[in-house]
C-alpha cells in the first residue's frame, strides 16, 4: 500500500486557533506516503507563519500563498499543484483520526472511498453525534449498487473521501469558484458522473468542528445569486447522475432533487428579503424564476421538515402577479 502517493490539500485562511491541531493529525498518520499541501487565502492572522514552520520541519509539506480569494480558488490551486495518485481534502478547523489515509486507502483500486465523520465540539472538547453513518465495511465494484441503500447523493461534503487524481484532472473537475455554498456538492456530483466503484469504511475518520455560536460560512445567508447558481447547477447535473447510476425509483428522485436543488431556488427567493434587495431586481428575480419553480413544484413536489418554508414555496408557485408576492413576502421575510 506504501506505494500509493496521496496529496492533502487544506485551504487556510484565518485558522490559527485551530492549525496545529489540524496539521499535527495528519504528521501522525499511520500511513507516511503523502503530500501536504497548505493553501494560505490570504490570512492576516499568524495562520501564514504556523504554516511556513511546518513546512521548514517536513519536507513533505507544501506551502502555496495567494491572495484572497475564497475556498474554491484555493483547493483548485491545491488541485494544479498536485501531483499524486490520489487527493484527499481537509479543512484547516478539522482533524484526522490517526488511520484515516490507511483506511481510505483499503479502497484505493475503487473510484471513490469514504469514511465516517464525526461532528465535534471545540466548545467542549467532545465528539457530538455523527454527520455520516456508514455501518459496515463495503466495496462496491458497480456504483449502482450502493448509490440509493447509502444516500450516497446526499454526502456532498468534499472531505472525508479519497478522490483519485486522475479522475480529476483528467475531466478538468474543479470548484465552481463564483459561489460559496453548494461548490463543494457540485464538485461531487461532476466526480461521481466518473465513477463506476466505491468504498465504504465504517470506522470514524474525520472529526468536522464547530462552535455553538459560530460565524462561519456555514451559518451565514447565502447571497441569491449563489443559491441560484447551486440550484441551477443541481438541476443540470441530477438528470445524469440518475441516469449514470441507474437510479429510476420515483419516490427517492423526488426526495433528492427537493433536497438540494427544488430547496436552493427556496433559499435564493428568502436572500432576496434577508438581504433587502432592490425592489426592482427582486421583481425580476421572481419574474424569471417563479415559473421555474412551479415546473419543478409539479414535478417533483417540495415537502422540507420546516412547514413554514413549504407554505412559502407552494405560495411563490401560485399563478398571481409578482407584485404581489413582492409585497407579502416583504411582510413575512
Amino acid at each position: 500500500m506504501e506505494d500509493k502517493s496521496v496529496s492533502i490539500i487544506i485551504p487556510v485562511y484565518n485558522a490559527e486557533s485551530t492549525l496545529k491541531r489540524c496539521i499535527d493529525s495528519i504528521i501522525k498518520q499511520s500511513y507516511k506516503q503523502w503530500t501536504l499541501i497548505l493553501v494560505n487565502d490570504g490570512s492576516t492572522d499568524d495562520s501564514q507563519t504556523i504554516c511556513h514552520n511546518y513546512e521548514v520541519r517536513d519536507n513533505r509539506i507544501l506551502l502555496l500563498n495567494k491572495e484572497n480569494g475564497g475556498v474554491s480558488s484555493a483547493r483548485n490551486l491545491g488541485i494544479r499543484t498536485a501531483q499524486t495518485d490520489y487527493l484527499i481534502f481537509v479543512d484547516s478547523d478539522d482533524f484526522l483520526e490517526k488511520n484515516c489515509i490507511e483506511n481510505l486507502l483499503v479502497g484505493a483500486d475503487c473510484d471513490i472511498s469514504f469514511i465516517n465523520t464525526a461532528r465535534y465540539s471545540l466548545d467542549t472538547e467532545t465528539v457530538c453525534g455523527m454527520m455520516t453513518n456508514i455501518v459496515e465495511n463495503k466495496c462496491y465494484k458497480k456504483l449502482t449498487g450502493g448509490v440509493k441503500s447509502n444516500d450516497i447523493f446526499s454526502a456532498g461534503i468534499p472531505f472525508a473521501k479519497l478522490y483519485k487524481t486522475s479522475i480529476i484532472k483528467g475531466h478538468n473537475i474543479c470548484f465552481d469558484e463564483r459561489i460559496k455554498n453548494h461548490e463543494d456538492h457540485l464538485f461531487f456530483f461532476d466526480y461521481l458522473l466518473h465513477c463506476d466503484s466505491m468504498y465504504l469504511c465504517s470506522e470514524i475518520g474525520y472529526y468536522w468542528t464547530f462552535r455553538k455560536n459560530s460565524n462561519s460560512l456555514s451559518h451565514t445567508i447565502p447571497s441569491s445569486r449563489n443559491m441560484l447558481i447551486a440550484a441551477e447547477g443541481f438541476m443540470k447535473r441530477y438528470p445524469a447522475l440518475f441516469e449514470h447510476f441507474n437510479v429510476y425509483d420515483q419516490d427517492y428522485i423526488s426526495r433528492v432533487t427537493t433536497e438540494y436543488g427544488v430547496g436552493s431556488y427556496r433559499s435564493a427567493c428568502y436572500s432576496l428579503y434577508y438581504y433587502k434587495t432592490p425592489k426592482i431586481d427582486r421583481l425580476t428575480f421572481l419574474k424569471e424564476q417563479v415559473p421555474v419553480m412551479r415546473r419543478l413544484y409539479n414535478k417533483y413536489g417540495y415537502a422540507p421538515n420546516n412547514k413554514k418554508h413549504k407554505l412559502i414555496f407552494i405560495f411563490l408557485c401560485l399563478p398571481i402577479p409578482v407584485r404581489i408576492k413582492d409585497v407579502l413576502l416583504s411582510r413575512v421575510w
